[in-house]
């Protein structure tokens, strides 16, 4: 048998500088408005007050009719987020006799649920992975599928055992793309950024745990501990025995990602966009997403086919198509049902949405 890890353990061990490897040396991808992006990241704990617009509101947790309770686990596509589900199955699979984990089930997808509460998207409790850097996360959902440099994809050779062997992206293994541009580049980042706007709407009603990359590199006892809370549902006293699962085989994919972004941009300093020029691009686009939408809150979202500025001129590349379709609302997925005609519109790639 072997000995389980639990947070204790962890900071004891860390202060005897002999455990978890350093969080790999990272690029300085940040980009000026990336702090106010980050604050619209937002959870919506069971059991925690939460004020919206001076009112308080509920976290809820729908258990659709016939089913057990549906914990999805959300994130755009990606080397990265296909590593993050592998690195939660491993964390909970070892505590599959706590009953609230083995009566759920887990299911990993980057569709964003349909506009609506719990009984139109079907989910009973959402964890949602946040990229950051944006720039990163966006580079790695580019180049995602992408067949070069060890063959990019959805396997990740690791066999879950409870959160469903699914991939996040299409169904089907999307033809080789090229190399991204820095056009792939700054599309793909104002997608996520409206994915991200699409999921924090969901979080002012359904219950969600947001988890960002910095959380699971920098503190990975005390996040899974969190995550696996958050799924059982239980007191906070399940955290402390939760065991503390191997964090190696996500930073590599991490590191990995860093690596090929250093490698993309170190190909850019002799082209007509050099690596500052292109930040600002990306910088100047995640900017813009802010400003048109008040921080990412109106209602509704900006779509992901749309993202030419003022014009409904839609998109035109199979890199932006490919991760348009990967984004937006499943409506004919199980327990889902799209009551608002733009997710309609957005699922079958409608930029106009006139019936």
């Amino acid at each position: 048998s072997h000995s389980i890890i639990t947070a204790e353990d962890e900071v004891a061990r860390d202060e005897k500088a002999e455990i978890r490897p350093d969080p790999p040396l990272q690029l300085d991808l940040k980009l000026g408005t990336e702090a106010a992006f980050q604050r619209t990241l937002k959870s919506c704990i069971p059991g925690e007050t939460k004020m919206i617009r001076g009112k308080k509101q509920e976290c809820l947790e729908h258990i659709p009719k016939g089913s057990v309770a549906r914990i999805g686990i959300l994130a755009p596509p990606g080397r990265i987020s296909e590593a993050f589900a592998d690195w939660i199955d491993e964390g909970i699979s070892s505590v599959t006799s706590n009953s609230g984990l083995s009566s759920a089930v887990l299911i990993p997808t980057s569709h964003v649920p349909p506009y609506g509460y719990g009984k139109s998207h079907g989910w009973t409790r959402i964890i949602r992975l946040a990229v950051v850097p944006l720039a990163l996360g966006a580079f790695d959902s580019a180049t995602y599928g992408q067949e070069a440099g060890g063959g990019i994809g959805p396997g990740t050779g690791y066999d879950r055992k409870i959160v469903q062997n699914r991939p996040f992206g299409p169904a089907v293994q999307p033809p080789k793309l090229t190399s991204p541009s820095d056009t792939d580049l700054i599309t793909t980042l104002m997608q996520i950024a409206r994915w991200h706007c699409r999921l924090s709407h969901v979080s002012a009603h359904t219950a969600m745990l947001t988890v960002s990359l910095p959380d699971i590199m920098e503190r990975p006892g005390e996040t899974m501990n969190k995550l696996v809370s958050f799924i059982s549902m239980q007191s906070e006293e399940v955290g402390r025995g939760v065991p503390f699962s191997n964090i190696k085989s996500l930073q590599k994919v991490v590191t990995d990602a860093y690596d090929d972004v250093h490698s993309y941009l170190s190909k850019l300093d002799g082209k007509e966009t050099p690596v500052a020029k292109l930040v600002e691009h990306l910088d100047s686009a995640l900017g813009n997403e802010l400003s048109k939408t008040n921080g990412l809150s109106d209602w509704p979202c900006l779509s992901f086919w749309d993202i030419q500025e003022n014009t409904l001129g839609g998109i035109h590349s199979d890199r932006a198509k490919l991760l348009a379709r990967s984004l937006s609302p499943n409506c004919t997925a199980e327990y889902t049902k799209c009551t608002v005609e733009k997710d309609r519109c957005e699922e079958r790639g409608d930029v106009k949405c006139k019936k």
